[in-house]
């Protein structure tokens, strides 16, 4: 085996390591109270074992596969559209799919 494919390897295994040892859960927990954690304004207690910032969009792998995957089933309800001085919407538009999906 020549020297660049053993290094190679080596950097391979290094990596499956440190993905295997729990550095991706603290990836992962970065998340929590970051602009990313849509709940981060809400008034949950995150410090609870069962809070997890990513179950909000994402259906856990238990999910039915009746429905889309996504973490609730679509609310009868109409959104509140963004308005802003600099963009021109259209009154009385609502999302459409795949858009509409963000927003169960």
């Amino acid at each position: 085996m020549n020297e660049y494919v053993k290094n190679i390897l080596i950097k391979i295994l290094i990596i499956i390591l440190l993905l295997s040892s729990g550095i991706s859960d603290i990836l992962w927990a970065s998340i929590k109270g970051s602009p990313h954690d849509i709940r981060h304004d809400m008034r949950i207690n995150k410090e609870e074992e069962s809070y997890e910032p990513c179950a909000m969009c994402h259906t856990p792998h238990s999910g039915s596969s009746d429905y889309p995957l996504w973490n609730r089933m679509a609310p009868g309800v109409v959104y509140e559209m963004y308005q802003s001085a600099s963009f021109d919407m259209y009154e009385g538009n609502q999302p459409q799919a795949p858009s509409s999906l963000c927003l169960v």
